[in-house]
């Protein structure tokens, strides 16, 4: 899979930023980062008419270069390692998610991290879900209410490419002492199966659909260089077919700290692209940040 080289992290320059910082710092220093962008995105970048400044003699300071001061202090106090890093300060204008998804597409961003509001009538919460699709990177959502550290790691997987590559960056970002921190989900469905079962044959019952399950789990596992123990697999039966429901059931079950997932897949992931499960994880969890892995191909237009 690719590295993740080059992030960037949505700005409110509000207490949300705290939360979403410091749930990045926990495993920061597990990823080749060659430079960050923090970045704020504000509707207009020119003061209000009504307060007249441009009658005054003396001009103010240009909003963007005030807003970028106040970046500056905000991250010295609550992130300050930021200078450790290769970093830049953006202001631009826009509409907010329009405007972050096309300033991480022009920097070439690998990850962009974002905070969520934990009222999901907010419009912020709508526009969440709207960078997750339109984006051209991976996402780290990381809600209100997130963890202060990873303990555990979830990656649902239907064993398509996407899924070896969440598990990968999984075991990467692991920096549990336990040695299977990191929960590998799959929600099965009794008329899923690899040959030589036949997808239409009566015959093949549940116990057949899990040992279908849990050999292509072996076979991952396997084709990824990733041991057995760092790993435990669960297996859930897909009976209403609610691919996000069984997902965060388990997490809520598990203590998840994390969720990272394949932008696409088959099975219950099928028309993940379109925002069907990944608006189900971002909706539904208000207090677990979700990892969508994506290339630089998935996306779709804002709409």
């Amino acid at each position: 899979m690719y590295d993740l080289n080059r992030i960037m992290v949505g700005m409110e320059l509000n207490d949300s930023d705290e939360k979403t910082l410091d749930f990045l710092r926990t495993f920061l220093d597990r990823l080749p980062v060659e430079k960050i962008y923090f970045t704020h995105v504000h509707h207009q970048l020119k003061y209000p008419a009504e307060l007249g400044l441009d009658q005054t003699e003396q001009k103010p300071e240009p909003f963007d270069e005030r807003l970028e001061e106040e970046t500056k202090d905000f991250l010295s106090k609550v992130f300050p390692e930021y200078v450790d890093y290769d970093n830049e300060i953006c202001i631009i204008e826009g509409d907010h998610g329009r405007a972050l998804v096309h300033h991480a597409d022009l920097k070439n961003i690998d990850l962009l991290v974002i905070g969520q509001s934990t009222d999901p009538e907010k419009h912020r919460h709508k526009t969440t879900r709207k960078v997750v699709r339109s984006s051209t990177c991976s996402v780290l959502v990381v809600p209100a209410e997130a963890p202060d550290s990873v303990q555990t790691i979830m990656v649902p997987v239907d064993f398509s490419e996407y899924s070896k590559q969440a598990l990968m960056l999984a075991h990467r970002l692991n920096i549990s002492e336990d040695k299977q921190a990191i929960l590998v989900q799959n929600v099965y469905d009794l008329h899923y199966a690899e040959p030589p079962y036949d997808l239409y044959d009566n015959r093949f019952t549940e116990p057949m659909a899990l040992q279908a399950a849990n050999d292509n789990y072996e076979k991952m596992l396997a084709s990824c260089g990733i041991p057995k123990e760092a790993c435990r697999p669960v297996f859930d039966l897909n009976v209403n077919y609610l691919g996000p429901y069984y997902t965060l059931d388990r997490a809520e079950r598990e203590d998840v700290d994390l969720i990272i997932v394949g932008a696409q897949g088959k099975g219950a992931f099928t028309g993940f692209i379109l925002g069907s499960y990944t608006n189900g994880l971002i909706g539904l969890a208000p207090t677990v940040p979700v990892l969508v892995v994506k290339e630089m191909r998935d996306r779709e237009l804002w709409t």
